[in-house]
C-alpha cells in the first residue's frame, strides 16, 4: 500500500471531520441501537500459513480464515443467546464492507480479519479510514470493535479504522498498537480508544502524536 503525502492525509483528515460533523448536524444517524442488528463481518483475505502450534497448546490449530469464521460464528451465537440481532457476513471484496457501512439498520459492527490500527485487508484492497469516511453517508448508533491487529504503520497517520463511522468514538475498541494472535487472542489488547464521543482534527493528531511516540 503506497504512502501518501502527509499534507494530503492531513487535509484528508480534515475532510473527514467535516463531513463527519455535517452527518451530526443533519442528523443522518442509523436507526437506534436497540432496533438495529450487529454485523459480524469476516474478511476473507487470509495467509496461508496456519497459526504456529506452539501458541495454541492444547488447541486445535487452524488456518487464519478457519480463525476468523470461528470467532465470528462464536459471537453470532453470544449476541444471539442474549436475544439480540446479529448477522454474521462473509467480507471479500471493498463492495461487501460497503453494503455493511451503508445500511442504516446496521447498528453495530465486529470486524475481523486481517489489519493495521487503521486498515482492514480484503481482497485486492485495503478498507481504510478514510475510505469509511467517504463510503458513510451516516454514522451508526452503536459499537464498533475492530478485531484486527494494531499495529501502527510508519509514516502514515495512524487513525483508528472506525472513526468516521460512529456516532459516539467511546465505543470504538481496537488493539492500540499491538499485534494480536489469529486464534484466541488476548481479549486485554481491545481497548476504548477514544476518550470524547466527538473528537476534532487537533484531538486526532494530538493522539497521533502521542501514539507515534509510545510505540
Amino acid at each position: 500500500m503506497p504512502y501518501l503525502d502527509p499534507t494530503i492525509e492531513a487535509e484528508r483528515l480534515e475532510t473527514a471531520c467535516m463531513k463527519r460533523a455535517e452527518l451530526i448536524a443533519d442528523g443522518h444517524l442509523s436507526v437506534p441501537q436497540s432496533s438495529g442488528y450487529i454485523a459480524i463481518m469476516y474478511s476473507t483475505e487470509c495467509a496461508e500459513t496456519a497459526t504456529d502450534p506452539e501458541l495454541e497448546e492444547g488447541f486445535e490449530t487452524l488456518s487464519q480464515l478457519e480463525c476468523f469464521q470461528q470467532e465470528a460464528e462464536f459471537y453470532l451465537g453470544l449476541y444471539q443467546a442474549m436475544g439480540l440481532r446479529a448477522e454474521k457476513i462473509k467480507g471479500s471484496t471493498i463492495s461487501d464492507a460497503e453494503a455493511v457501512i451503508k445500511d442504516e439498520h446496521c447498528t453495530d459492527i465486529i470486524a475481523i480479519g486481517n489489519g493495521s490500527y487503521g486498515n482492514m485487508w480484503f481482497q485486492g484492497s485495503h478498507l481504510t479510514w478514510w475510505n469509511i469516511s467517504m463510503m458513510s453517508d451516516h454514522l451508526k448508533d452503536g459499537s464498533f470493535f475492530q478485531r484486527t491487529c494494531g499495529h501502527y504503520r510508519d509514516g502514515r497517520l495512524n487513525v483508528s479504522l472506525g472513526t468516521f463511522l460512529m456516532n459516539d468514538q467511546t465505543l470504538i475498541y481496537a488493539p492500540v498498537g499491538s499485534l494480536i494472535e489469529d486464534q484466541h487472542p488476548d481479549e486485554s489488547e481491545f481497548v476504548q480508544v477514544y476518550d470524547k464521543p466527538n473528537n476534532d482534527v487537533a484531538d486526532l493528531k494530538a493522539i497521533h502524536a502521542h501514539i507515534s511516540i509510545q510505540k
